[in-house]
């Protein structure tokens, strides 16, 4: 493509994000002895990867002929992910001769190369090498090359410094002194907002604190007119953003600070509320990245930023609102109306599919709470209101099964449990109706689910599995035990609210958490959510908690990971067989996590061609066939059909007759490989003695028999903090059919 301006400084020659603009098949893939190595066109990027790195050389090399002018530039820049670790080399082939430039060595997060151009006029070609010293499977991708004036970009950012705190006419005068009471009651009322001021006066007699004042005083002397800019970055993601913009967050503060304004009485927290709406009101575009307002295309990172801005400015005008003036709130109103809303109604009827996974009602707190500030002002928005409801209702019946579970995770729950709430508790006051009579009929059905993936753990909520996090967020705790107060979401609030402080930063979270009620609910020895597939078994060992959960998964969830099968084991409140759940997706380790290596599961091993992998999403219910009771547990699950491409037959069977003992049982036979990697993945302590691996913990121990014809090794991996270490105990027969068998015994101290 010719090179396409994205400003007056800066031009795109190659757009590896948009699959519609994105031609890869015009690079040359130089052989470089580079075991497996793979490109893969994705949604946002064109991916690569590798098995094995070759013994000397680059792991990957290719390039490309061009004819581009740039006689108005004086850089090439490359963003690129590449694995962490590595070097990056770009070259260019100039009518001034042959530049490079070589990176820095990588983390995880993306990062623009920059290659200076000189005088050059013309480039000829564009050369790009990986150098990586890490062995094993590694992964990144490409996202774009663009040209640049840096003289030229200056200029183009010298408009955005243009702007003081003082925002006069827009904001009342410094000197105003505000009643303290919100502009449209949509999130609470005066009189809520009376008992809410009164029980943190209490909490902060008892503690000695603040929690209000905790939470902003990091905040209290920044400067928000400082961070505006072309584009808003989607909180702390870094994907699409530039590296410019990395710094510049603009969200996540806003809320906090009305908030804490309110409560406290502090007129100069609800002004720098005000004005972080005022800094978003003058961003040139509620989007993250050029990328998504690029003129030669039509990619899209759906609507989350301008959820996000709809929220957040929202917040503001009903927490903070008095301290506005007439020009500055009816500004916001006008951009909420034509690109906030206007963007997510648009993504809205494009997408079908985003009304069978999270994404509608993540969108939906964002866009219900701007239409409810909209109603205040215009007469004619009240049936979009209800078409937005309506169509919240729509996507949580096509998201949660019968059975109550939810198949993305617990991780992408909190859509549910709080953006799905907070939308449905903003409807049901603007039509002056209960919340619980709105809150549609299956977010009632989740106990099964919130008790099956309940963790014994202290530090965590649930076990992370798919892109998941081992914690809820406080709001969807608050949410959920009010509505199902005889369920272990009570149990779990409860848990959080021991382990942290009782007073939540969210508002409406902590009106709810006001009201709560410890209940001591009983645990279920067995649970089998049958839709989902999974199961949990949950016995007393000696007085210590023994919980194994196995994970199935319905046909073409989303956010699912290479698992299914995959066993979890938490015992003495310690996680001894672990999911390594997910972080943030800016890092290459969220698409590592994701791969069956990393899970307790069996993949083969030996000359392979590309990564050994089961299809992901599955696109057939896998589900495990489960009995227990306080005593006992047996389950199985066939895995054949998902590992069709490397297994001609896996099944995987387990065998509990007391809670002391586990038998895993694995029949095999493969189609591609010499044998078979048996993964088991902890963070405790792992000892390999002569004939038995032993994996230890403050109070007890599991003790695995080493089959005979088995070898064991242990590898380290490391997660998204660097001093986080996965540990991954390799159970290897090298045997092409037969029957792998790992028996395991639990010892409390």
């Amino acid at each position: 493509m010719k090179p396409v301006q994205v400003n007056i400084a800066e031009a795109i020659i190659e757009a590896f994000w948009a699959p519609e603009l994105r031609n890869f098949q015009e690079w040359k893939i130089e052989d470089t002895k580079t075991q497996g190595l793979e490109f893969q066109e994705t949604w946002s990027a064109e991916a690569f990867s590798w098995i094995q790195r070759p013994l000397n050389g680059p792991s990957l090399k290719i390039s490309k002929e061009y004819s581009v002018d740039c006689t108005k530039f004086d850089k090439l820049i490359l963003a690129i992910n590449s694995p962490s670790k590595s070097r990056v080399k770009i070259i260019a082939d100039t009518d001034n001769g042959i530049i490079e430039q070589l990176s820095d060595e990588f983390t995880d997060f993306s990062e623009e190369i920059q290659l200076n151009l000189g005088d050059s006029k013309k480039i000829n070609k564009i050369i790009i090498e990986i150098y990586s010293n890490e062995e094993g499977y590694q992964a990144g991708h490409f996202k774009w090359i663009m040209l640049q004036n840096s003289d030229l970009l200056k200029e183009y950012l010298e408009q955005y410094n243009n702007y003081d705190s003082k925002w006069t006419g827009y904001l009342k005068d410094e000197n105003y002194d505000p009643e303290f009471k919100p502009t449209y009651n949509l999130i609470v009322d005066e009189e809520e907002l009376k008992k809410l001021r009164n029980y943190h006066m209490v909490h902060e007699k008892l503690t000695g604190k603040s929690m209000y004042a905790d939470y902003v005083k990091e905040l209290k002397h920044e400067i928000p007119e400082n961070m505006i800019h072309d584009y808003v970055i989607f909180w702390t993601d870094q994907r699409f953003a530039r590296t410019r913009d990395y710094m510049k967050r603009l969200t996540l503060k806003g809320p906090l600070l009305a908030s804490a304004g309110l409560i406290l009485k502090d007129k100069s927290l609800l002004r720098l509320a005000a004005r972080y709406a005022m800094s978003l009101a003058m961003c040139t575009n509620w989007n993250d990245s050029f990328i998504t307002e690029f003129k030669a295309g039509y990619w899209e990172h759906r609507a989350f930023v301008k959820a996000v801005i709809c929220y957040e400015i929202s917040m503001v005008l009903d927490l903070a609102g008095e301290m506005f003036t007439d020009l500055g709130r009816d500004l916001i109103l006008r951009r909420l109306g034509e690109e906030a809303i206007g963007g997510i109604n648009y993504i809205t009827w494009k997408h079908d599919y985003i009304f069978d996974n999270n994404q509608l009602v993540w969108f939906t707190y964002g866009r219900m709470l701007a239409y409810a500030v909209l109603e205040q002002h215009f007469n004619h928005v009240k049936p979009y209101t209800d078409i937005a409801y309506k169509e919240l209702v729509e996507n949580i019946d096509n998201i949660i099964f019968e059975d109550g579970a939810y198949g993305e995770g617990p991780n992408y729950y909190n859509c549910i449990g709080d953006n799905a709430n907070f939308a449905t508790y903003i409807y049901a006051k603007l039509r002056g109706l209960e919340f619980k009579d709105m809150v549609p009929e299956k977010i009632m059905k989740t106990a099964d689910f919130v008790e099956c993936l309940q963790s014994t753990v202290p530090s965590q909520d649930v076990i992370p599995v798919c892109d998941g996090e081992p914690r809820f967020k406080k709001p969807t705790l608050a949410y959920m035990a009010y509505l199902l107060p005889n369920s272990h979401w009570s149990t779990i609030l409860h848990k959080s609210l021991n382990r942290e402080e009782k007073i939540p930063s969210d508002i409406l979270a902590f009106k709810f958490i006001r009201e709560f009620d410890k209940k001591d609910i009983i645990n279920r020895s067995f649970i089998s959510l049958p839709e989902m597939g999974s199961v949990s078994s949950l016995r007393k060992l000696d007085d210590q908690w023994l919980k194994i959960f196995v994970f199935g998964n319905k046909a073409n969830v989303d956010h699912a990971h290479e698992d299914k099968g995959s066993f979890v084991i938490e015992f003495c409140n310690e996680t001894f067989a672990m999911d390594p759940g997910s972080g943030s997706y800016s890092s290459e380790v969220s698409n590592l996590v994701k791969q069956a290596y990393r899970h307790n599961t069996s993949v083969p091993y030996g000359n392979l061609e590309k990564r050994p992998q089961p299809e992901r999403p599955n696109t057939k219910d896998i589900k495990v066939i489960a009995n227990g009771d306080e005593r006992s547990f047996n389950g199985k699950v066939d895995l054949s059909y998902t590992w069709r491409e490397f297994f001609n037959e896996y099944t995987r069977e387990y065998i509990s007759p007391t809670p002391d003992e586990l038998i895993i049982k694995e029949k095999y036979d493969l189609k591609k490989g010499e044998g078979i990697d048996f993964g088991w993945s902890t963070q405790l302590d792992v000892k390999v003695e002569e004939k038995q691996v032993v994996i230890s913990g403050d109070k007890g121990e599991a003790v695995i028999t080493i089959p005979e014809d088995v070898s064991v090794e242990i590898t380290e991996l490391r997660l998204f903090d660097e001093n986080s270490i996965q540990k991954r105990i390799s159970f290897k027969k090298s045997c092409k059919k037969g029957e792998l068998v790992i028996k395991v015994l639990f010892r409390v101290y």
